[in-house]
């Protein structure tokens, strides 16, 4: 988790700067340049798609492992008798 939210600093402090190098300058807050970062930030939308991934794994998984039913027969009739009397 220390490892995203440094990531997230870092990219939100990126955007900051990129933002002041565009044509028209504006100031921001450390809050915007976290919530900017945040929704840039291709890693976490790969993070977020890893942990979707994982989360289809974990049902995926407890559904293995119920119980599986299978049922089958055969119906056996014999000839009755008067089929042969004709």
């Amino acid at each position: 988790m220390k490892k995203i939210n440094n990531s997230v600093i870092a990219l939100a402090l990126f955007v900051g700067v990129a933002n002041t190098n565009a044509q028209e300058k504006r100031t921001l807050t450390l809050d915007e340049a976290v919530r900017l970062g945040i929704q840039n930030s291709k890693n976490l939308k790969i993070d977020a798609a890893k942990i979707e991934e994982a989360t289809a794994d974990l049902l995926e998984a407890k559904n293995r492992q119920l119980p599986e039913l299978k049922v089958s027969g055969k119906l056996y009739v014999p000839p009755s008798e008067t089929q042969y009397q004709h």
